[in-house]
């Protein structure tokens, strides 16, 4: 698991990670990869679940109880 930031400075990412207390990585996206995903207006966050093979599996838009279980269940199936 790792957080992306697309379009924020290093220091406002590092205050976010401090003040949310996330425990996993967060990075910048200074290339624009996220734009291999996803349009600019179609709206962040992203889970994004890629495979060893580097194919996207399952592409999820905000937060969804039913999607992230789904999810969940993807990451299971491809870790057996």
């Amino acid at each position: 698991l790792m957080g992306i930031d697309r379009d924020e400075p290093l220091n406002k990412v590092i205050a976010f990670g401090k003040s949310t207390g996330v425990t996993y990585p967060l990075g910048l996206d200074p290339g624009l990869n996220f734009r291999q995903y996803a349009l600019r207006q179609a709206g962040i966050t992203r889970n994004v679940l890629i495979d060893k093979e580097g194919r996207i599996v399952m592409l999820t838009r905000l937060y969804n109880p039913e999607e992230f279980s789904a999810l969940v269940k993807k990451i299971d199936e491809l870790l057996k």
